[in-house]
């Protein structure tokens, strides 16, 4: 049984992550077009009465049959990607090289400049923001997320600050933390959903209806099968009417009904 649903959920999970590049906005996404009709019928299945009587040879074959429909429809995404992935290991070797030379050189790191004043440590945080955003939009979704650590590093060390320095200083953390929740979850790795669930926590926790954090966090725990606490997010957005709140809402109720569906056959199995 176990075996079974570690098959079932890779296929799912498959499923769901070409879903949402092809959908969400992700770098490449568009050269994906091609597999649709596959993936929506590959959807559907999953949710089927044919579905449930699969065994684990038959969930590995289908989504064995899946990846090779979808690469074969979509070549020039995989190739696309691949690049993007040398580029990026170029980019971080090169950072790499380039801070060991900076410490070399200068004999400190930052620890040294704790006491900068207000507007140096606040420029140093926006340098860092400004520089991830822009790897953001370029797909470099973890080079990114690191200026993002660096500039939320930087909040931690401002010294002696009025309230109101204090209220840019979280305005600022906050859109940080949106902004490491909606990479991470653009990546949709199983870590990288965690991290997308921890930032937006983050972020609840300075602005706690934040619609952005909310939906994010929703949408990490659906992505890790956390579906009644993805439910509880949702239920809680201020509004209700967003066209994005609709359609998860729709997939989180359809995966908890089904495991209900499911329970309820185990548990007629048992005594029945």
């Amino acid at each position: 049984a176990a075996a079974r649903g570690e098959a079932f959920n890779a296929l799912e999970a498959y499923v769901l992550e070409i879903k949402g590049v092809l959908s969400g906005g992700r770098a490449h996404g568009n050269k994906l077009e091609a597999a649709r009709s596959l993936l929506d019928s590959a959807e559907d299945w999953c949710y089927s009465d044919d579905s449930e009587a699969a065994n684990t040879e038959q969930l590995t074959a289908k989504l064995a049959e899946l990846r090779s429909g979808v690469e074969e429809a979509c070549p020039d995404y995989f190739d696309a990607v691949r690049e993007d992935r040398e580029r990026l290991e170029a980019t971080l070797k090169a950072e790499s090289e380039a801070e060991a030379a900076r410490v070399k050189l200068e004999g400190k790191d930052d620890h040294d400049q704790r006491r900068l004043k207000y507007p140096e440590r606040m420029k140093k945080v926006m340098l860092n923001k400004d520089e991830g955003v822009g790897l953001f939009k370029d797909g470099n979704m973890e080079v990114a997320i690191s200026r993002w650590d660096k500039a939320l590093d930087h909040c931690e060390k401002f010294v002696d600050v009025s309230p109101e320095q204090q209220a840019e200083i979280s305005s600022v953390k906050l859109s940080l933390f949106l902004n490491k929740s909606q990479a991470n979850l653009k990546l949709a790795t199983e870590i990288s959903l965690k991290r997308a669930e921890e930032a937006a926590t983050s972020a609840l926790e300075i602005d706690g209806m934040n619609s952005k954090a909310l939906y994010r966090r929703a949408a990490a725990r659906e992505k890790s099968g956390k579906y009644a606490e993805a439910k509880a997010d949702l239920k809680a957005h201020p509004d209700q009417e967003d066209t994005a709140v609709i359609a998860l809402t729709k997939r989180v109720d359809a995966q908890i009904a089904r495991q209900a569906k499911k329970e309820k056959q185990v548990y007629g199995n048992m005594f029945g």
